[in-house]
């Protein structure tokens, strides 16, 4: 993934949390919001976690050096190291403290703990492929692009749009 790539996605992710935090806390002042990321950060798939963390925490010191009077974003990044198992046991212990955000990744580890964040019900960002992780809640955001069916629905509201410019981000992994 390409430093300019990289930028973009953490600052999507950054802008997002902004805007899905300010929306649900529209009557809290300004202080402080807390975001817990639950990702693989090692092991066989801990690149993309990194990648994802390192375009966050890049987004987020722009967001900082802009000076607008914005929330202090404080983030508590946990390496869930690819296990569904660990991807609770980190839940667990972010949870210690709750925070007012919440994002998790992969696929597998999120729908570990996707029950528990619904139960939550504060906003949660999920970097994942199931199209269908929206499906009974109102507190899932579901970023990544996945499935034939997604392609068609994104290029009609492009069309509607008429955008500008429009960026799309693909993981091509070896082993799928």
């Amino acid at each position: 993934m390409s430093p300019k790539t990289k930028f973009i996605l953490g600052a999507i992710l950054a802008i997002a949390v902004l805007m899905i935090v300010l929306m649900f806390n529209s009557e809290k002042t300004l202080g402080s919001v807390h975001i817990s990321a639950n990702f693989p950060l090692t092991g066989e798939i801990g690149i993309f976690g990194e990648n994802i963390r390192n375009s966050t925490l890049m987004a987020l010191d722009d967001i900082a050096d802009s000076k607008k009077p914005l929330p202090k974003i404080i983030m508590n990044w946990s390496d869930n190291t690819g296990s569904a198992k660990n991807t609770l046991t980190v839940f667990q212990r972010q949870f210690l403290d709750p925070p007012d955000v919440y994002i998790s990744g992969f696929t597998p580890q999120t729908l570990a703990i996707k029950a528990q964040i619904d139960a939550k019900k504060i906003p949660h960002i999920a970097w994942m492929f199931s199209y269908n992780v929206n499906d009974g809640t109102q507190n899932n955001f579901r970023t990544w692009v996945s499935y034939k069916i997604e392609v068609p629905v994104f290029m009609k509201y492009i069309k509607q749009q008429l955008p500008v410019r429009v960026a799309i981000a693909h993981v091509n992994l070896s082993y799928t």
